[in-house]
């Protein structure tokens, strides 16, 4: 809904997989024409994605500690890391229990990046379980001195030390995003789930004609007959040499598309023979094996 209110085109991480899975399925429909995948399943350090992608990130992570004690926290190593994604005069929502502005690096990361910076609790209940607040902020071109002062007055609000008025509903609204930025923008994580490759794998070649011709060829399609029976040493020449790659069989029910390799495979041995004198000798034996190996793919993907 956030999205569509904003005309803004939405991505997403999310290391739970059922959540992932959800929220790939509504926003699929923002992506129809895009050809990425928008949302990546996992955590936002095993991903690759354009530095200042976005004009707004909500920011929303686990609230844990972390094995870096510069860090402590997650929610500040959250906040700290994905800052370089958002665009200049991007706006940040960071989703936090309220001790976090307590956090001394996180209250002075804030003040230093980030401008125009609003602090709001919950409404209730829902404030009463985790203490959560919300804090919007605008991005800043570079890194300044923090402000002492204000860097004092939220950490006073993570104490509790002063009050954080509710979140309220707005006629207006409170901050502008930028426009989007002109060049290449890259979404995608550093690993490839076996499954979703598998699948897009197949709809490309179900669907690309040229591909299809190219990997399917009807008038090279040629079968032949040897003058005599091939031998095993034959065939292992032939695949060896790569003659029979990308060539289809078909037997009238099953259609296979092979692909055969070659590779040396070396073993070490070693035997110790004792000699008359009462002392031994070590032999060593190094043996070097071609080993031929073929590939098939079926129609329905399985290798």
């Amino acid at each position: 809904d956030l999205a569509r209110q904003l005309n803004i085109m939405p991505y997403g991480i999310e290391i739970h997989e059922e959540r992932a899975a959800e929220a790939a399925e509504r926003l699929s429909t923002f992506h129809t024409d895009t050809g990425i995948t928008p949302v990546i399943p996992g955590s936002y350090t095993e991903t690759k994605i354009s530095p200042q992608a976005f004009s707004l990130i909500y920011n929303n992570p686990p609230y844990v500690f972390v094995d870096d004690k510069n860090l402590g926290r997650a929610e500040y190593a959250w906040l700290r890391d994905t800052r370089p994604l958002l665009t200049i005069d991007g706006l940040m929502i960071w989703v936090v229990p309220r001790h976090m502005l307590n956090h001394r690096r996180a209250a002075g990361y804030l003040v230093s990046w980030f401008r125009d910076i609003q602090v709001y609790k919950f409404p209730e209940p829902l404030y009463n379980r985790f203490k959560q607040i919300i804090v919007f902020g605008v991005r800043r071109p570079h890194a300044t001195i923090g402000d002492h002062e204000y860097i004092e007055k939220l950490r006073s609000m993570g104490k509790g030390e002063i009050d954080i008025p509710a979140l309220p509903e707005l006629a207006e609204p409170m901050y502008t995003l930028p426009a989007d930025k002109p060049g290449k923008f890259e979404f995608r994580s550093l690993f490839v789930d076996p499954e979703v490759a598998r699948a897009e794998a197949l709809d490309i070649l179900n669907t690309n004609a040229e591909l299809q011709a190219m990997l399917l060829p009807k008038s090279e399609n040629l079968s032949f007959r040897p003058l005599t029976p091939l031998k095993v040493g034959h065939l292992t020449s032939i695949i060896s040499a790569g003659l029979l790659n990308n060539q289809m069989l078909d037997d009238g029910h099953e259609q296979l598309l092979i692909k055969g390799m070659s590779y040396k495979r070396k073993q070490t041995s070693s035997s110790r023979e004792e000699k008359e004198d009462g002392g031994y000798k070590i032999k060593t034996s190094h043996t070097e094996q071609f080993v031929t190996t073929i590939t098939t793919l079926h129609q329905d993907g399985r290798v």
